[in-house]
């Protein structure tokens, strides 16, 4: 079943104090770190139709480091949060979504395992909504039917796809990920997960 990942990436990374897209993790800039979960040998995943990832602050400098295989998405009003950046999103390729994987740029631990694991999950329970729990909480990377396209494409503001899994519980299946409770916000998450990862 074709499956299209929106990676959010379009916030100004205001506690970061630089731009948190372009943060080196072993060389290799975050937001490419993080699209590499999706990706093999510059090619998309086979289970995978397309990779957005969605642009809006600082897009003119992190866009000369996407992967060419990646397509960019710019939204307009990505200051009114996570949400409206989703939104935006889904409202431009709307059509041609039949699953959609949303995935948060900053998830840096968020691997490749994960995500096939999250696949897997979905061919099992292709009408359901794939969720990864974490911290206490159901919330993104997560994996959503077209059936909640027009719901995703009406959030707004900070609020992002969490708002859609907790509304509607009774059709989610939830996958423990530990991998996603890192969200790196600031220098001090870089260097935690910079020294999780030397240590695992």
């Amino acid at each position: 079943m074709p499956v299209t990942v929106i990676m959010l990436a379009a916030g100004n990374s205001q506690r970061f104090g630089d731009i948190k897209q372009l943060a080196d993790i072993n060389g290799t800039p975050l937001v490419v770190h993080s699209l590499g979960s999706f990706l093999s040998k510059g090619e998309v995943l086979p289970e995978l139709e397309n990779v957005y990832l969605v642009l809006g602050a600082n897009h003119r400098q992190i866009e000369k480091v996407i992967p060419t295989k990646v397509q960019k998405i710019y939204v307009k009003e990505w200051q009114k949060g996570m949400g409206q950046s989703l939104a935006e999103a889904i409202q431009q390729i709307k059509p041609s979504i039949n699953h959609v994987f949303v995935a948060l740029a900053d998830q840096a631990a968020v691997n490749m395992a994960v995500v096939n694991k999250m696949l897997l999950t979905l061919r099992r329970h292709p009408s359901k909504i794939i969720a990864s729990k974490y911290n206490g909480h159901l919330g993104v990377p997560a994996i959503f039917p077209a059936k909640y396209l027009h719901q995703l494409g009406t959030l707004e503001g900070h609020i992002g796809a969490r708002r859609i899994i907790q509304k509607n519980l009774e059709d989610v299946v939830c996958l423990d990920c530990p991998e996603a409770e890192l969200d790196i916000d600031t220098p001090e998450d870089l260097q935690k997960y910079l020294t999780q990862k030397t240590h695992s």
